[in-house]
């Protein structure tokens, strides 16, 4: 889904130097990545969850732990600078964020 917390993490990686790419991928695909040794982190984002890890992927009755289900080093950096956007400790140069109200 479109939205601005996915915006910023697509933009911000971009410039952290990491390749990134919008696709469809099938669990056939993460499957074969996490037994490869390829499948690093996984986490969602949104608005509401801002970065949130996933430590255990299910298919079937198969289960994938995901970094010893704990957050990834990559997952963490994003979440740190989000969160910094949002409370104003990271310097806004994208204008991610609008000011609503003074508290």
């Amino acid at each position: 889904l479109s939205g601005i917390t996915r915006r910023t993490v697509l933009q911000i990686a971009k410039e952290w130097g990491y390749p990134t790419s919008e696709r469809r991928i099938s669990i056939d695909e993460v499957k074969d990545a996490y037994k490869n040794g390829k499948l690093e982190e996984v986490f969602g984002s949104g608005t509401a969850a801002v970065i949130s890890p996933v430590g255990v992927l299910g298919y079937k009755g198969e289960d994938m732990l995901i970094q010893g289900g704990k957050i990834g080093p990559f997952a963490q950096k994003m979440f740190d600078y989000v969160t910094g956007l949002q409370c104003g400790a990271e310097k806004d140069i994208h204008n991610f964020t609008e000011f609503v109200a003074e508290v």
